[in-house]
């Protein structure tokens, strides 16, 4: 796996660490900023540390937004010559109705527009948008990827007012959460397993269109686990696989799905209490694909 290049004097945390602060800084109050690369499911882990504590989520994609996002003059409504009040877009219905505590999702905060930093300022600091107070305000989660993917450092301002941290998924780390959510397909699970550098591409990938990412990996899974109830041939799945990761990658892995096709009959029978006489023949290499199948 390639290393970053600059570590922007954060903190490295990995998953489970990640995990960890995101609960503590919600029960806390505060404000998280997490970078990473992409597909580094700091997205997901998110929504996942603010569903266990039981909070509303509020999420924001920042790439999309512009400072009219964040509340338009109510001139029409207004009932006085001189004072008018802000409307808020429903997404912030939430913040401010019901008696639920709500954590702000602030989404690709690297690729938002600065017209967004005053208002996002505002929130952070002092939980109220255009003077507006915020009562449901717990945290706010800001989340964003490295500058050669694509983004750009966020407001210095911004950041003061949060913690900040490097996400730093290993292959171990992404191997245990596809084991507990059962979304990887075995045979990208025995392939990522031998060949730990693969889970990524570079940090910075130059001119190539197509490289492995964590997030390529889950949606070549999914494809490969809907082909297999389809009855998709050999061909196509591993073309499915390449399309998602790049050639490169994908021609080292078709020999693992040529191993996991060729041993699935074998695996059923295991499944099954069958007795399995030649086990102990297979190359090693099968071997091992087969034991992480089952």
């Amino acid at each position: 796996m390639s290393n970053v290049s600059s570590d922007y004097n954060l903190t490295k945390i990995n998953s489970k660490e990640l995990g960890e602060n995101l609960r503590a800084t919600i029960e806390f109050g505060g404000n998280i900023f997490v970078l990473s690369r992409r597909g580094s499911s700091k997205t997901v882990q998110s929504k996942t540390a603010i569903r266990s504590m039981g909070y509303n989520e509020c999420y924001i994609n920042l790439s999309v937004c512009e400072r009219c996002d964040f509340g338009l003059p109510d001139v029409m409504g207004s009932t006085s010559k001189e004072y008018v009040n802000y409307r808020l877009p429903a997404y912030f219905k939430p913040l401010v109705e019901g008696d639920k505590k709500c954590v702000l999702l602030l989404d690709e905060v690297d690729k938002s527009d600065a017209s967004v930093v005053a208002p996002l300022l505002e929130i952070i600091q002092f939980h109220t948008i255009n003077g507006r107070v915020l009562p449901n305000l717990q945290a706010v989660i800001l989340t964003g990827n490295h500058a050669a993917e694509g983004g750009t450092r966020p407001s210095l301002p911004l950041l003061d007012r949060s913690e900040k941290y490097l996400l730093e998924m290993s292959h171990i780390h992404w191997l245990d959460w596809a084991g507990s959510e059962g979304m990887i397909h075995p045979s990208i699970t025995a392939y990522i397993n031998d060949h730990p550098e693969d889970l990524y591409g570079e940090v910075d990938p130059g001119d190539i269109y197509a490289d492995p990412s964590p997030r390529g990996w889950e949606n070549a899974s999914k494809m490969l686990i809907h082909g297999e109830k389809n009855k998709w041939g050999s061909k196509i799945m591993t073309n499915k696989v390449a399309g998602s990761v790049g050639k490169k990658v994908g021609v080292k892995y078709s020999a693992y799905f040529e191993h996991y096709q060729i041993l699935l009959p074998l695996i059923e029978k295991i499944m099954k209490g069958e007795k399995i006489k030649d086990f102990s023949n297979l190359e090693q290499g099968k071997q091992v694909v087969a034991t992480m199948i089952a």
